[in-house]
């Protein structure tokens, strides 16, 4: 027959085992809950008149490629895969990309954002933008020089080999 104490002292160390077993058990299922959960949906930020400034400023001594554009266009959905394409292609202390969208509904164009595999950074702007930067139909693309001057200013899809000629040649300036 077994002492008294000592199946005690195996049953007690049994249960703290046990006890470990199921807190590691309970911390692995809550991390892998975590890890499984979807990513948030990234929602663009909003571009004020004067930061869109700042940042065509900022960039000066490259080339800045704005693109005016909205999530239900059409032309727009057809040009901003050569607009990813041509990001790919140059680097980044030659050319800026950056897309704004005029989209009202925030949902749209954060789903939008969500679908397209933008690699340049895409803004939300408003209607006071859009008036200053005289936006009448997209997509409309704003091509600044190395020296922040605008020296394009085109409405309407823009094709890829047209765009990089265009770019091309603003660099060999």
């Amino acid at each position: 027959m077994i002492p008294k104490e000592i199946s005690m002292r195996y049953f007690v160390k049994g249960q703290f085992h046990l006890a470990c077993a199921g807190l590691g058990l309970a911390v692995l299922l809550l991390a892998l809950c975590f890890s499984a959960s979807p990513a948030r949906a990234a929602i663009p930020p909003n571009l004020t008149p004067l930061e869109l400034l700042q940042l065509i400023n900022e960039a000066q001594g490259r080339v800045v490629v704005v693109n005016f554009f909205a999530s239900w266009c059409t032309p727009c959905a057809v040009e901003i895969p050569g607009l990813i394409t041509l990001r790919g292609e140059f680097n980044d202390d030659e050319v800026l990309f950056v897309g704004l969208s005029v989209d009202q509904d925030m949902g749209d164009i954060t789903d939008f954002v969500n679908k397209t595999p933008f690699n340049y950074p895409v803004y939300v702007v408003g209607d006071d933008v859009a008036t200053i930067f005289k936006v009448d139909s997209i997509p409309r693309l704003v091509i600044y020089d190395q020296s922040g001057r605008m020296a394009v200013d085109h409405e309407g899809l823009v094709e890829e080999d047209d765009l990089r000629q265009i770019l091309d040649a603003m660099l060999a300036q």
